[in-house]
């Protein structure tokens, strides 16, 4: 702490640093408090929200992390704010990750906190084990043609998950289609 001007008032203690401030009023104890912290971040006693971290901001400290979105702790010093509600990475907490990653045409998903999944179209889960993930496309597939349980009848073929008449044998009549 030094003496200079402050509010257009000179010979008054100032903080020679400009992340320091002297919060208490307390000329014994100097310029105690860190300003930049999430418990002073722009100025004496602005705390951060919870969920929200203090980060330099241009010139200024200012609370980070967008309404929705929480600071989960990484290597990193200020930790990255995430999306907790629909993050599957991080589904209801920080670093929780949703199940189902590897599993063949298969997305975890993330909604309201809570984990769930999806198949990638155009496939689906028709036989309900998870751990072949989402086994049949159901675009060709002749016994789950555009659903699961959807089967084409013998003649036809599944072609853009819509059962087809299949070509004419060679010989055989238009009209027989």
């Amino acid at each position: 702490m030094t003496y200079g001007c402050k509010d257009w008032e000179c010979d008054q203690p100032v903080c020679v640093s400009t992340t320091r401030r002297n919060c208490n009023g307390d000329l014994a104890d100097g310029c105690e408090v860190t300003l930049g912290t999430d418990q002073n971040c722009s100025e004496c006693g602005h705390a951060c929200p919870p969920g929200k971290f203090c980060a330099k901001s241009g010139s200024s400290y200012k609370c980070l992390c967008g309404d929705g979105e929480t600071r989960c702790p990484d290597s990193s010093v200020d930790g990255p704010c995430r999306r907790l509600d629909d993050d599957p990475n991080n589904c209801g907490g920080c670093a929780r990750q949703c199940p189902g990653r590897g599993r063949p045409n298969f997305e975890p998903t993330c909604s309201l906190g809570v984990c769930g999944g999806r198949c990638v179209a155009p496939y689906a889960d028709c036989d309900r084990l998870d751990e072949n993930g989402c086994e049949v496309n159901t675009l060709v597939d002749n016994r789950n043609c555009g659903a699961c349980g959807n089967a084409c009848a013998p003649n036809q073929v599944c072609s853009g998950g819509t059962c087809l008449v299949g070509p004419c044998e060679p010989g055989q009549p238009e009209a027989a289609k």
